[in-house]
């Protein structure tokens, strides 16, 4: 995860200052719902639909905070993040 991370960063598509730092807090904030509970809790069971929710968070928070561009889900193509704000959008009323 870390090499992933640098190699966004030098990519220019993340802006992360310690690599280490980011991707465990990513991964644990997937551990901490789906990996922990279930070895520490009797019965705990997490979907497979949970288990993509969790995972889906995460990665939003992430890209919240180190992203410097932003991926448009209907066409999958990245966009600065002035391009998604309502007043950039088309017809937006300013």
């Amino acid at each position: 995860m870390g090499s992933y991370l640098l190699a966004e960063h030098e990519a220019g598509t993340v802006r992360v200052e310690d690599v280490d730092l980011a991707a465990t807090q990513f991964l644990g904030m997937i551990s901490n719902y789906v990996f922990w509970p279930t070895l520490l809790v009797p019965g705990w069971k997490v979907s497979t639909e949970r288990v993509t929710q969790v995972v889906d968070e995460a990665v939003r928070t992430t890209t919240a905070r180190y992203a410097t561009t932003t991926r448009s889900p209907s066409t999958s193509a990245w966009a600065s993040p002035a391009a998604t704000s309502p007043t950039a959008a088309e017809g937006a009323d300013t």
